[in-house]
């Protein structure tokens, strides 16, 4: 549901009540109606009107296309929109509008006629600012009073603006100055448009053990920006510095946080985001992800799991071993002679796969004989280090055949049908 507003509520004295040469029981808003705002669904919008030693008829216009809302003994123009309540016989002309949609965001003048020729105001859509037309009424001493409406398309720019009118006349040359009002605005953070929350982080890969800052800074907003964090998608409350605010554009101000981690292997892959709000709008401003891509040196998987095998002379036997590394580690088998160990062989089959920075690699005797029980060497490296998984390699005793761990049990399957 978006908020939208309604604004320039205008009202207008078109005259008075006059006697002889002096004015007699001035008609004037005791209760003036002033800028709402409401939402698009909203069950209603009501805005108040009261007229003191009321003289004139009564009317409600909507400005921007002139129609007119209500007249004083001839009632509203649509009776499922519009409705004007409260105690006429003191001047109560309350407007109440039904069943907001964004068609009805506009300038709503309720306005009370009298003895001095009609007179018009009109609002304009076009631009950001527009001016009315003069209206002029009986002043004191038989002078005469000028009135002009400056109407704001209120928008971020017009935030503390100053604004002030002159007056004169043809008779004099002195110009009369008005006192300066100064225009206060709130904005959500993304201005200027098309702005977006800011993270910024490294560019490409980290060495684990270095010290990461992300810096995060919400557009110009007023009042400030409050900011959120998140890693891997849930609220992140450690490791975030202090809020500082620098000024910017419309005469916001710009949030700006920091979050500083150690890396390590484990923080490969998170993913970073923060969101920018402030307390008058309920839009949130997301920055785009960043990922951490952390290089690591090998690291085993499962060592202890790996580190013995077993099996009977002339049987298959599965030697494995699972390495973590980013980038992807090169691995070499080294047999218990320390001579490398290759598929040239026929006898030895050597096979990988790798997920992510899971890699596995199986050696496979197809027939073993008795040289072939001892150690097996997995050397795992990459540019930031090495790392050994030693695995001993032995013979299944007949009085221990419970202890056996059957390496050969699903090795096709680990690859997909493709071993």
């Amino acid at each position: 549901m978006t908020n939208h507003r309604i604004l320039d509520v205008v009202m207008v004295v078109l005259g008075s009540m006059l006697l002889g040469c002096c004015v007699a029981a001035q008609q004037y808003f005791s209760v003036k109606p002033s800028n709402t705002t409401a939402a698009h669904g909203d069950e209603y919008a009501v805005f108040l009107c009261t007229v003191e030693d009321k003289t004139g008829k009564l009317s409600w216009e909507k400005g921007s296309i002139g129609s007119i809302i209500y007249i004083e003994d001839s009632g509203v123009s649509d009776d499922d929109k519009y409705d004007v309540s409260g105690n006429h016989f003191i001047g109560q002309y309350d407007l109440t509008i039904y069943d907001i949609v964004i068609n009805d965001d506009d300038e709503y003048i309720c306005k009370i006629s009298g003895l001095l020729p009609g007179l018009s105001i009109e609002a304009s859509g076009d631009g950001y600012e527009s001016l009315g037309s003069e209206n002029e009424y009986d002043g004191a001493y038989y002078g005469t009073i000028t009135t002009q409406d400056l109407h704001i398309a209120v928008q971020a720019e017009h935030n503390c603006a100053s604004y002030q009118c002159e007056g004169n006349n043809t008779q004099f040359t002195d110009t009369i100055l008005s006192n300066e009002e100064t225009l206060y605005v709130y904005f959500p953070p993304n201005e200027p448009s098309p702005c977006t929350t800011s993270l910024r982080g490294p560019t490409g890969n980290i060495t684990a053990g270095d010290i990461v800052t992300l810096q995060c800074t919400s557009c110009s907003s007023n009042p400030i920006a409050h900011l959120t964090w998140y890693q891997n998608n849930i609220v992140l409350n450690d490791g975030i510095s202090l809020k500082t605010y620098v000024e910017s554009e419309y005469n916001g101000m710009r949030t700006v946080q920091y979050y500083t981690l150690t890396t390590s292997q484990y923080s490969h892959g998170f993913t970073y985001i923060c969101e920018a709000f402030n307390d008058e709008f309920q839009d949130v401003f997301a920055s785009t992800q960043i990922q951490l891509d952390v290089h690591y040196a090998p690291i085993t998987e499962n060592r202890v799991t790996n580190s013995r095998c077993a099996t009977n002379l002339t049987e298959q036997v599965n030697i494995i071993c699972e390495i973590n590394s980013n980038p992807e580690s090169v691995i070499t088998w080294l047999d218990q002679y320390n001579e490398t160990l290759s598929n040239d062989t026929g006898k030895i089959i050597i096979r990988e796969k790798y997920e992510t920075v899971l890699k596995t690699s199986i050696l496979t005797i197809m027939s073993v004989e008795e040289s072939d029980f001892g150690e097996y060497y997995c050397v795992a490296r990459n540019y930031i280090g090495s790392i050994i998984q030693t695995v001993l390699f032995s013979e299944i005793c007949k009085d221990n055949v419970n202890n056996v761990d059957a390496r050969g049990i699903g090795f096709f399957s680990l690859f997909d049908g493709n071993a």
